[in-house]
Order: C-alpha cells, then sequence, then structure tokens
C-alpha cells in the first residue's frame, strides 16, 4: 500500500497537491492475483486519506470460455471495495506478423487508454512486478532485441495517460503473501500455465535457475 502511495505521488505530484479537482487513478484489472491485489491495496490507500478517485479497468479478450465469468468476478471485486468499475471487449486481430500475445497485449493497452479517456483518468495502474520483468528481460534478449528491447518494462511511461506500475522491484512472493494474508478471491487464467506460450516456457527455467542464482529477479531487473 506505502508503494502504490510514494509511487503515484512520485508521477504525480497533484495528488498530494491542494488542487481543487480530485485526480482519477484507474487500476487494469485482469482478475488474477496480482490485479486483484492492487486493486485492494489501492483502495487501502485511498481508505487512509488519499484524496483520489479510483476506477477499476477489465478487457474481455474473448479468448477464453470463462471471460464473461471473469468479467463478472472483476466487477464483485470492485464493488467490494466501493471503486468503479467498467469493461471493455475487444476483438484480437491475429496476422501472419504477429501471434496471439502480441495481437491481445496491443489490443488490451489501446483499449485501456480509451477507457482512461473516458473515465477521465490520468494514471493507469498496472500489477507488473519483478518476477514479470525478469521474464521480460530474458524474453526480449532470446529475441535478439537491442538496448531498447533490453530496458524491459519501465516503471512509468508518459503519454496522453501515465502508466505507472508499482510493484515492479517487488517479488511475486511478497504480492501472494499481501493476497493469502487479506484472504483475497481472484481468477486463474489457464492459458498461464500453457507452454506453447514462450513466457509460460521460460517459467520452469527460471525456477530451476534460482537454486544457482538466488538474487536473478534483482540482477535482471
Amino acid at each position: 500500500v506505502n508503494k502504490v502511495a510514494q509511487r503515484v505521488a512520485a508521477c504525480a505530484a497533484f495528488v498530494a497537491s491542494g488542487e481543487a479537482e480530485t485526480p482519477t487513478v484507474a487500476i487494469a484489472l485482469s482478475g488474477g492475483r496480482d490485479s486483484s491485489a492492487l486493486l485492494h491495496a489501492c483502495a487501502a490507500w485511498r481508505h487512509a486519506g488519499a484524496r483520489v478517485r479510483l476506477v477499476a479497468l477489465h478487457i474481455h479478450h474473448g479468448l477464453q470460455a470463462d471471460a464473461d465469468a471473469w468479467e463478472g468476478a472483476c466487477a464483485r471485486m470492485a464493488e467490494a471495495v466501493d471503486v468503479a468499475f467498467h469493461a471493455r471487449r475487444v476483438h484480437v486481430a491475429i496476422d501472419a506478423g504477429r501471434g496471439v500475445e502480441e495481437a491481445a497485449r496491443d489490443a488490451r493497452y489501446a483499449a485501456l487508454e480509451a477507457l482512461c479517456a473516458e473515465t477521465g483518468a490520468s494514471i493507469l495502474l498496472m500489477a507488473h512486478h519483478q518476477d514479470d520483468q525478469a521474464e521480460t528481460v530474458l524474453l526480449q534478449l532470446m529475441r535478439g532485441a537491442g538496448i531498447e528491447g533490453l530496458a524491459a518494462m519501465p516503471i512509468v511511461r508518459a503519454g496522453a495517460v501515465t502508466l505507472l506500475r508499482p510493484w515492479i522491484d517487488v517479488p511475486r512472493s511478497e504480492i501472494e503473501l499481501y493476497a493469502h494474508t487479506h484472504a483475497l478471491t481472484w481468477v486463474e487464467d489457464p492459458s498461464n500455465s500453457d507452454a506453447r506460450y514462450a513466457r509460460n516456457a521460460l517459467r520452469p527455467l527460471l525456477v530451476g535457475m534460482a537454486d544457482h542464482f538466488p538474487a536473478y529477479r534483482e540482477a535482471l531487473a
């Protein structure tokens, strides 16, 4: 919770300023453990006295049989912490030059930016963490990316909407502990264990590497 507060304040001084208008901060809510924990932490930050309006944004990709149920679960999560919920359905167009992961990501980011414009959100929070960053660095390396690619995911990206990843240096284990401590519920995406996707294929390798390089997450970040 403190990290969310500190990171938002660092990239948007208006949150802590005396401006009359209450800023709107959006949370990208997939319904998985990490984004569910981020939603809960943001609500706790607001409850502690932050002068901020929160909105939860969910993108329905239509790629899984349970996608409708996930949208409903996200709506209930947002309602439970008194956060406005907005969802958008997208069509994931797959062409010869892109795989389903890239196409879904592009559609998701475009839809999130559109929802931010509709809701007046100036900051979009995403729940990527240190383990995600380590995986991204390795994926970019395997793909032969240059220096820009190896920089992986920035903590903040300015634009029409400021994209912020407040937990990018937090290990997955801490988020798991937070979720269990607060008895949070979330949905499980079966594609997260599908080895056909490159990111999932890397995970067993990283687990095996941890015995020899216990600080690999920090090193790659």
